[in-house]
Protein backbone atom coordinates (compact mmCIF):
# COMPACT_ATOMS: atom_id res chain seq x y z
CA UNK A 1 0.00 0.00 0.00
CA UNK A 2 1.40 3.41 -1.01
CA UNK A 3 2.14 5.29 1.46
CA UNK A 4 0.24 9.24 1.70
CA UNK A 5 3.18 10.63 3.92
CA UNK A 6 6.54 9.90 2.75
CA UNK A 7 8.73 12.10 5.01
CA UNK A 8 9.61 10.83 8.64
CA UNK A 9 7.39 10.45 11.37
CA UNK A 10 7.50 12.89 14.27
CA UNK A 11 6.55 9.92 16.87
CA UNK A 12 7.93 6.15 16.61
CA UNK A 13 4.65 4.64 18.06
CA UNK A 14 5.40 1.41 19.69
CA UNK A 15 1.75 0.29 21.10
CA UNK A 16 -1.78 1.81 21.71
CA UNK A 17 -1.43 2.47 25.68
CA UNK A 18 -4.98 2.85 26.35
CA UNK A 19 -8.14 3.57 25.09
CA UNK A 20 -11.09 5.50 27.04
CA UNK A 21 -15.03 5.20 26.45
CA UNK A 22 -17.98 5.87 28.33
CA UNK A 23 -20.54 3.39 30.17
CA UNK A 24 -23.86 3.31 32.28
CA UNK A 25 -22.93 1.11 35.07
CA UNK A 26 -19.12 0.83 35.50
CA UNK A 27 -19.98 -2.49 37.79
CA UNK A 28 -21.72 -4.45 34.90
CA UNK A 29 -18.95 -3.09 32.36
CA UNK A 30 -16.23 -4.46 34.83
CA UNK A 31 -17.87 -8.09 35.15
CA UNK A 32 -18.75 -7.92 31.60
CA UNK A 33 -15.02 -7.50 30.61
CA UNK A 34 -13.72 -9.72 33.35
CA UNK A 35 -15.77 -12.43 32.09
CA UNK A 36 -15.00 -11.61 28.20
CA UNK A 37 -11.11 -10.62 28.55
CA UNK A 38 -9.90 -11.83 31.94
CA UNK A 39 -9.18 -7.92 32.46
CA UNK A 40 -8.04 -6.75 36.21
CA UNK A 41 -9.33 -3.97 37.89
CA UNK A 42 -6.48 -1.66 38.10
CA UNK A 43 -7.70 1.98 39.84
CA UNK A 44 -11.12 2.11 41.02
CA UNK A 45 -11.78 5.49 40.60
CA UNK A 46 -15.68 4.76 41.60
CA UNK A 47 -14.82 4.63 45.23
CA UNK A 48 -12.20 7.98 44.96
CA UNK A 49 -12.24 11.32 46.83
CA UNK A 50 -13.89 14.19 45.26
CA UNK A 51 -13.41 15.42 42.01
CA UNK A 52 -14.23 12.73 40.02
CA UNK A 53 -18.10 12.71 40.11
CA UNK A 54 -18.95 10.52 36.80
CA UNK A 55 -16.58 7.52 38.24
CA UNK A 56 -14.25 5.72 36.28
CA UNK A 57 -11.97 2.55 36.13
CA UNK A 58 -8.96 2.08 34.82
CA UNK A 59 -8.35 -2.00 33.77
CA UNK A 60 -5.22 -4.03 32.72
CA UNK A 61 -5.13 -5.94 29.47
CA UNK A 62 -1.68 -7.08 29.04
CA UNK A 63 0.73 -4.34 29.07
CA UNK A 64 -2.04 -2.02 28.34
CA UNK A 65 -5.54 -0.24 29.51
CA UNK A 66 -8.85 -0.44 28.89
CA UNK A 67 -10.54 2.80 30.95
CA UNK A 68 -14.01 3.59 30.57
CA UNK A 69 -16.23 5.91 32.64
CA UNK A 70 -19.58 6.63 33.87
CA UNK A 71 -20.97 9.03 30.54
CA UNK A 72 -22.65 8.84 27.62
CA UNK A 73 -22.55 4.43 27.01
CA UNK A 74 -21.00 4.17 24.10
CA UNK A 75 -19.33 7.82 23.22
CA UNK A 76 -15.76 6.89 22.70
CA UNK A 77 -13.53 9.73 24.61
CA UNK A 78 -10.08 9.09 23.25
CA UNK A 79 -7.16 7.23 22.35
CA UNK A 80 -3.38 6.80 23.97
CA UNK A 81 -0.09 5.92 22.07
CA UNK A 82 2.95 5.07 23.65
CA UNK A 83 5.99 6.46 21.95
CA UNK A 84 9.70 5.69 22.14
CA UNK A 85 11.82 7.80 22.71
CA UNK A 86 9.76 9.80 24.84
CA UNK A 87 10.66 13.68 24.46
CA UNK A 88 8.70 14.38 27.22
CA UNK A 89 5.40 16.71 27.76
CA UNK A 90 6.48 19.91 27.51
CA UNK A 91 8.74 19.14 23.78
CA UNK A 92 6.33 16.67 22.60
CA UNK A 93 3.33 19.77 22.63
CA UNK A 94 6.34 22.11 21.00
CA UNK A 95 6.75 19.52 17.74
CA UNK A 96 2.68 19.22 18.00
CA UNK A 97 2.56 22.76 17.37
CA UNK A 98 5.03 23.59 15.46
CA UNK A 99 3.97 20.24 12.93
CA UNK A 100 0.36 20.91 13.03
CA UNK A 101 -0.24 24.14 14.16
CA UNK A 102 -3.81 24.27 12.83
CA UNK A 103 -4.89 21.45 15.35
CA UNK A 104 -5.60 21.87 19.18
CA UNK A 105 -3.05 20.52 20.92
CA UNK A 106 -2.16 20.95 24.65
CA UNK A 107 -0.18 19.37 27.83
CA UNK A 108 -2.37 17.54 30.36
CA UNK A 109 -2.72 19.14 33.58
CA UNK A 110 -0.84 16.55 36.33
CA UNK A 111 -3.36 13.56 37.60
CA UNK A 112 -5.92 14.86 40.56
CA UNK A 113 -5.61 13.36 43.50
CA UNK A 114 -7.61 10.59 43.18
CA UNK A 115 -4.62 9.17 40.67
CA UNK A 116 -1.22 10.82 41.86
CA UNK A 117 -0.96 8.76 44.87
CA UNK A 118 -1.21 5.91 43.03
CA UNK A 119 0.38 6.81 39.94
CA UNK A 120 3.20 8.79 40.83
CA UNK A 121 4.85 6.43 43.52
CA UNK A 122 8.20 4.89 43.25
CA UNK A 123 7.35 2.13 41.83
CA UNK A 124 6.33 3.85 38.94
CA UNK A 125 8.04 3.16 35.84
CA UNK A 126 7.02 6.02 34.01
CA UNK A 127 9.21 8.88 33.59
CA UNK A 128 6.65 11.05 33.80
CA UNK A 129 2.08 11.06 34.44
CA UNK A 130 2.04 14.24 31.69
CA UNK A 131 1.77 13.79 28.13
CA UNK A 132 0.69 15.91 25.35
CA UNK A 133 -2.89 15.55 23.26
CA UNK A 134 -3.82 16.36 19.68
CA UNK A 135 -6.89 16.30 17.46
CA UNK A 136 -6.61 15.03 14.01
CA UNK A 137 -8.33 16.66 11.10
CA UNK A 138 -11.52 15.57 12.50
CA UNK A 139 -11.28 16.33 16.19
CA UNK A 140 -10.36 12.72 17.13
CA UNK A 141 -8.47 13.31 20.66
CA UNK A 142 -4.95 11.40 20.56
CA UNK A 143 -2.94 11.61 23.33
CA UNK A 144 0.89 11.43 22.88
CA UNK A 145 2.62 9.55 26.27
CA UNK A 146 5.51 7.34 27.73
CA UNK A 147 5.16 4.08 26.35
CA UNK A 148 4.62 3.14 30.29
CA UNK A 149 2.47 5.37 30.76
CA UNK A 150 0.38 4.77 33.75
CA UNK A 151 1.05 0.91 33.82
CA UNK A 152 3.11 0.65 37.18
Amino acid sequence: VERLYTGAPMFRATKINHVVFGVSDLKRTRAFYEELLGIQLWVDGDSGPAGEPNGWHDTRIGDAMICYNRSTPGVYNHFAVGVDPWPGAEKALEMLKKRFPDHKSYVSDSPGPARAGKYAGPGNRCKEIRSAFVEDPDGVLIQICHPMYQLI
